[in-house]
C-alpha cells in the first residue's frame, strides 16, 4: 500500500514538471500577450459611456440647481411677490403668492382712497353736526382697515419669502436621478435583474 502511494506521488510530480514549461511558454506567447492587451483595452473603454452620461444636459440639471442662491430667491420675492417661487420651479405657488399679495396691496390702496374721500366730505360739513360725525367715523374706519391690510401684507411677504428660501434650498430634493425600487415588478421570475425590494416568506412546513 505504501509503495503504491509513493509511486502515485512520483508520477504526479513528474507530470507537473512536464506541464510547467508548457504553461510558462503559453503565458509568454504572442497570443497570450495579445489577449491581455485586448482585455486591458476593453477595461479602458468601459467607463466612457458613463462619462458621456454624466456630461449630458439631464445629468447636469442637479448641478445647476445646486448653484441657485436661496438669498437671491428671497430678494426676488421681496421685489415681485411670487418671483422667488418661479425661481424655485414652483409656478403654482408663485401665482398664488402673487395673487394674495396683489389683493392685500390693492386693498391698502383702495381703503386709502376711501379714507381720503370721506375726509373731504367730513371737512365740507360743520363740526359737531351729525353729517360731520358720520363722515369722521368713515375716515377712522377706512384708516383702520388700511392698517389691517398693511399688517396682513407684511405677514404675507414674510411667509412667501420663507417659502421661497426653503423651496430654493430644496429645489433638487426630488431629483429624478435618485434610484427607486420597482415595486410593481415580479421579482420571482427567472432572469429578473435590477434594483428593487424582494419579500420572501418561508413558513417552514
Amino acid at each position: 500500500m505504501m509503495r503504491a502511494t509513493c509511486l502515485l506521488l512520483v508520477r504526479l510530480v513528474l507530470a507537473g514538471l512536464v506541464l510547467s514549461p508548457g504553461l510558462v511558454s503559453a503565458q509568454g506567447s504572442p497570443q497570450a500577450r495579445q489577449a491581455a492587451d485586448e482585455n486591458e483595452a476593453a477595461q479602458r473603454s468601459g467607463p466612457e459611456p458613463a462619462v458621456e452620461a454624466m456630461s449630458s444636459p439631464a445629468s447636469l440639471e442637479p448641478i445647476r440647481r445646486e448653484q441657485r442662491s436661496a438669498r437671491l430667491g428671497v430678494g426676488m420675492t421681496m421685489v415681485v411677490p411670487g418671483w422667488g417661487q418661479l425661481y424655485a420651479d414652483s409656478p403654482f405657488w408663485g401665482v398664488v403668492a402673487f395673487s394674495v399679495q396683489m389683493f392685500y396691496i390693492g386693498s391698502i390702496v383702495l381703503e386709502g382712497q376711501r379714507a381720503d374721500r370721506a375726509l373731504v366730505r367730513r371737512d365740507a360739513q360743520e363740526p359737531g353736526t351729525p353729517d360731520y360725525e358720520f363722515h369722521d367715523g368713515l375716515v377712522t374706519e377706512h384708516r383702520e382697515r388700511r392698517r389691517d391690510f398693511a399688517w396682513w401684507a407684511a405677514a404675507g411677504y414674510f411667509i412667501i419669502a420663507l417659502d421661497s428660501y426653503v423651496s430654493v434650498s430644496l429645489a433638487d430634493f426630488d431629483d429624478p436621478g435618485v434610484p427607486t425600487p420597482d415595486l410593481g415588478r415580479d421579482w420571482t421570475q427567472s432572469g429578473a435583474s435590477g434594483a428593487g425590494i424582494a419579500l420572501s416568506i418561508d413558513f417552514g412546513f
